[in-house]
């Protein structure tokens, strides 16, 4: 059984998470949806939670249903962190992670992108997934009034970004999750004990490249690369400035007879 005494509500507190690991409930409350209140958690109850032995579908259930308490550990980054399952019920342990499946879905209607979420039990040296907890509002003060809306990303690499939503009916009050390239979800971080606290995270650093490319051949060059704005974000970055065409430099017959390209790379230029 989970603990149903209230809870206070996460609010701004600047303390060191390399010793102190926040426990939280997240709470959804995105607007015009069916899902405001649900929380997030993790049960084994239905057959289709059961992905496999050691990882399970995430769900989000009704405020009077179940809700999963969540450990933030303090992940490889500022701004980073792991989501560790540290209550149990309905045939799922706790300790389990955070994560998302391999497999990426495209939905054209709407292009998007998605990947269902789920929690995966840690086993011997497979890496554990990180996430951004981002607050919505960059101003927040404890005594502000109503609590402060974070929304939940994925830093993995491949998903860069991509935002922790509901989407999926699993039952009459609970449905699945996922991470989605365009449609996100806010969310509320209710602390359930009063001995620790979470920071408003910084956002990560934003690194910018700059790529320059020199035509040696006889002719133009045309670039290409994937067409889908989402597939753009999570494969090479958001591109500030794309040339398709690169015309042939001047006198390049004389000069470079071997006919060839040159590809430059310049960090924060």
């Amino acid at each position: 059984a989970r603990p149903t005494g209230p809870s206070a509500v996460l609010a701004e507190a600047q303390v060191d998470l390399e010793h102190l690991e926040p426990i939280v409930r997240l709470r959804h409350v995105t607007s015009g949806t069916d899902q405001i209140g649900w929380y997030l958690d993790a049960q084994r109850s239905v057959a289709r939670d059961q992905r496999s032995r050691t990882s399970t579908l995430v769900s989000a259930h009704e405020p009077s249903g179940a809700a999963g308490d969540w450990c933030l550990e303090r992940g490889s980054a500022d701004g980073q962190f792991r989501l560790r399952l540290v209550s149990e019920g309905f045939s799922q342990p706790s300790g389990w992670y955070l994560d998302v499946e391999e497999d990426v879905r495209s939905d054209a209607q709407n292009e998007r992108h998605f990947c269902d979420v789920i929690v995966r039990k840690k086993t011997g040296t497979s890496p554990i997934a990180e996430w951004f907890i981002e607050p919505e509002e960059e101003e927040y003060t404890a005594d502000g009034g109503a609590p402060p809306l974070y929304q939940v990303r994925s830093a993995e690499p491949r998903l860069w970004g991509w935002s922790l939503h509901l989407c999926g009916k699993r039952t009459e009050d609970s449905c699945y999750a996922q991470v989605d390239s365009n449609f996100c979800s806010s969310w509320i971080l209710e602390m359930q004990t009063n001995l620790m606290a979470l920071p408003l995270p910084k956002k990560p650093p934003r690194r910018f490249y700059e790529v320059v490319l020199r035509n040696y051949t006889d002719r133009p060059l045309t670039l290409q690369g994937p067409c889908q704005a989402a597939l753009r974000r999570s494969v090479a970055g958001t591109f500030l400035k794309l040339h398709r065409l690169v015309p042939a430099e001047p006198g390049v017959l004389e000069a470079y007879p071997e006919k060839s390209l040159q590809l430059e790379l310049i960090e924060d230029p």
